[in-house]
C-alpha cells in the first residue's frame, strides 16, 4: 500500500482507477497527506468525467474522503463530487445514495440541498432496491447531522418493519438511535424490533 500511494500516477488514472485506490487506501487507514491532496487535484482536474463517469465511481471518492478525513480539508473536491450527485441522482443506486448521505454527514456537511435531492430520490425507489444496511445508514445518516425529513423517515421506517428479519443487532441499533435522535416515535418500529434485538444478542 505504501508504494501504491508513492508511486501510483494518481493524475492520470482513469476514474474507475481513481476510486478505487482512493478507496483500498482509505479503508485500511493509509496514505500519507499527500496522496490525499493528489487525489483532490485529480478529482477537481477531472470536473468533466463527473458527468458521465459510472456513479459508483463518484460515490467512491466521496465515501472515501469522508473515510479518510479528507473531506473538509479537500473542499473543492467533495463539493465537485458532491453536485455530480445532485445532477444525476437518478442514475444512482440505492447503495450509491447511501453511501453519498454516509459522506456528506461522516464530514459534517450539512447542506440542506444535497440531502433534499438524495432525499426526494430515495422516496420514489422501489422496495426491492433497498439492502437492510441501506436503511440503516440512510437514516443514521439523516439522524447525524439533523436533517428532519418526514418523507424520508417514514420511508425508511417502513422499510425497516418489512426487513426486521433481514436487520442484524447493528442495523438495529443504528436505526433506534436514528430515530430516537430524529425525535420519532415510531411505537409499532420499537415494538417490533424489541425481541429480533434480543435475540440477535444472544
Amino acid at each position: 500500500f505504501e508504494r501504491v500511494a508513492k508511486e501510483a500516477p494518481i493524475a492520470t488514472l482513469a476514474p474507475i482507477d481513481l476510486s478505487l485506490v482512493a478507496w483500498s487506501l482509505a479503508k485500511v487507514s493509509q496514505g500519507e497527506q499527500d496522496f490525499y491532496d493528489q487525489v483532490a487535484d485529480a478529482i477537481v482536474a477531472k470536473h468533466e468525467a463527473w458527468k458521465y463517469s459510472d456513479t459508483r465511481n463518484i460515490a467512491t471518492l466521496l465515501y472515501s474522503l469522508a473515510l479518510a478525513e479528507q473531506a473538509v480539508s479537500h473542499q473543492s473536491a467533495f463539493h465537485e463530487l458532491a453536485m455530480a450527485v445532485c445532477q444525476r441522482t437518478k442514475e444512482f443506486s440505492v447503495q450509491g445514495l447511501t453511501n453519498a448521505v454516509w459522506a456528506y454527514s461522516t464530514a459534517c456537511y450539512i447542506e440542506e440541498r444535497w440531502f433534499n435531492i438524495v432525499g426526494k430520490e430515495v422516496v420514489q425507489r422501489r422496495d426491492d432496491e433497498f439492502e437492510p444496511l441501506d436503511v440503516a445508514n440512510t437514516l443514521w445518516a439523516f439522524a447525524a447531522v439533523l436533517h428532519h425529513d418526514s418523507n424520508v423517515i417514514s420511508r425508511l421506517t417502513s422499510l425497516g418493519k418489512v426487513m426486521m428479519s433481514e436487520l442484524s443487532a447493528q442495523n438495529l441499533a443504528i436505526t433506534a438511535w436514528s430515530l430516537a435522535a430524529l425525535e420519532t416515535r415510531d411505537v409499532s418500529f420499537f415494538k417490533q424490533a424489541a425481541d429480533p434485538f434480543v435475540l440477535r444478542l444472544q
